[in-house]
């Protein structure tokens, strides 16, 4: 699922790839990172195109798909422009219980591309996408997921293969995979614990809370064993990460 071959990749070496930008790499790469990490075969989609979709962008040129990944209980939210200037639109879900929302539940709602967060209820949410920028020709993905009542969860980074929440010891275990050797950026939401480690592998790693978002993120490396990651929790007091602000990507 995270593998893919494209001979855009190789404009060079293939004279059909003639026209392609040397940024089409970034582009593979990304959303193809992207497609994995969500789980795209274990969702179910929501096209803009249908008549029934339960969504519609605000400006001509941009259109939107939903995907909602049942095995985990998440959306990825893909708003495309697809003229060749940038545009600015809005997305209005006018009806959230199409798309398995619950329009009295708080939902973590994490832009993948500038690596920020809101939080809103699922009746809300028009809110959180009321302006949106987008390049020419581009994507913006946005990864959604409710707020379980305590403890922290996983929002991004990897494949997530099993997740657990362990009240009685306050410890969180997920376990991702990803391409091996690839280093990227993981990211939780501490819910209403205290964090005070991660240890990824077995070995303690470096982790950090974004005050201001509220997002615990910390770089990773996956290799071909499945990573694991457990982190411990306290009920009360203040999180023991150090603070950290995400620090931007480079966008394609």
């Amino acid at each position: 699922q995270y593998c893919h071959i494209d001979w855009r990749m190789f404009p060079q070496k293939f004279p059909y790839g003639a026209g392609v930008t040397a940024r089409e790499h970034l582009y593979v790469e990304t959303y193809n990172r992207a497609e994995y990490y969500f789980g795209l075969y274990e969702s179910r989609p929501f096209y803009f195109a249908a008549p029934d979709a339960p969504f519609a962008t605000g400006t001509p040129g941009t259109y939107a798909s939903v995907y909602h990944n049942r095995v985990w209980d998440e959306w990825l939210v893909a708003v495309a422009n697809m003229s060749r200037a940038a545009k600015h639109t809005s997305l209005e879900i006018h009806s959230p219980a199409k798309l398995e929302l619950k329009a009295q539940r708080e939902y973590v709602v994490l832009d993948t591309r500038s690596r920020t967060a809101r939080r809103a209820k699922g009746g809300n949410l028009n809110q959180v996408f009321e302006s949106i920028e987008i390049p020419a020709e581009s994507l913006q993905l946005y990864c959604l997921r409710e707020s379980p009542p305590d403890g922290p969860f996983h929002l991004w980074g990897g494949k997530k293969l099993s997740e657990n929440w362990d009240r009685r010891q306050r410890r969180l275990t997920v376990t991702l995979q990803g391409p091996p050797g690839l280093e990227d950026t993981v990211f939780l939401a501490p819910g209403e614990e205290a964090i005070r480690t991660v240890r990824a592998g077995g070995k303690p790693q470096s982790f950090f809370l974004d005050p201001e978002q509220g997002l615990v993120h910390g770089r990773v490396t996956f290799a071909r064993d499945p990573l694991v990651l457990e982190v411990s929790c306290a009920q009360a007091g203040a999180n023991s990460l150090p603070p950290a602000s995400v620090p931007p990507r480079a966008l394609p």
